[in-house]
């Protein structure tokens, strides 16, 4: 857990590097200690430099693609996920996929493309995942956006759905209630202004 001795370390290791697997393996390691400890820049800077280097592996492009994705969500630079995610989100089998496919649905959403953030959405309950916490995710997401296009009685038959039939012990039942206790609020207020108006 010592990441920032770590990070020295692999920096130091980059310097000495003799071989193109020592230099891999270092950059590797800057990568992952710069992303545990929230450095954005050096996060970006070290997925770049293996991204250029064409001998690593797949596993290893897919890692840097994701913490660089991962820093350009945390900057808010939707539209550079967006390009990261996209080759990610297509296998969501693996916990990095599916987490990869959600947000990319979540970047075009907050992008503004409501559209796009559905049929990713949509995609993604087509495919084969036992990644379940991401496809809750992405449904509550999708309930976002039918609120987002003011149909409020389509997102609450999404979020209910999913208290009924999701069993795993995580966050998501609690993220469902507080969608549900918004989405009544929503509903009260909308009540209130009818009255208001009925009576002007």
């Amino acid at each position: 857990g010592e990441y920032r001795t770590a990070l020295y370390y692999f920096q130091r290791m980059l310097e000495i590097a003799s071989s193109s697997a020592m230099r891999t393996t270092a950059q590797l390691g800057v990568l992952r200690c710069s992303s545990l400890l929230n450095d954005k820049e050096n996060t970006i800077q070290a997925a770049n430099h293996l991204l250029e280097d064409e001998t690593i592996t797949e596993e290893v492009r897919k890692e840097a693609l994701y913490c660089r994705a991962k820093a350009h969500l945390k900057e808010q630079q939707y539209g550079l996920a967006v390009v990261d995610l996209t080759p990610l989100s297509k296998e969501v089998r693996t916990a990095m996929g599916a987490e990869a496919k959600y947000l990319l649905a979540n970047a075009y959403f907050q992008l503004g493309s409501v559209d796009l953030a559905e049929q990713e959405v949509m995609s993604f309950t087509q495919m084969q995942t036992s990644q379940q916490y991401w496809l809750a995710k992405s449904l509550i997401l999708l309930a976002d956006i039918n609120i987002q296009r003011n149909d409020i009685f389509q997102a609450k038959q999404y979020l209910l759905a999913l208290q009924t039939n999701y069993r795993q012990e995580d966050d998501i039942q609690s993220i469902i209630v507080e969608k549900l206790v918004a989405l009544e609020e929503m509903n009260i207020n909308e009540e209130v202004n009818e009255i208001e108006e009925d009576t002007l």
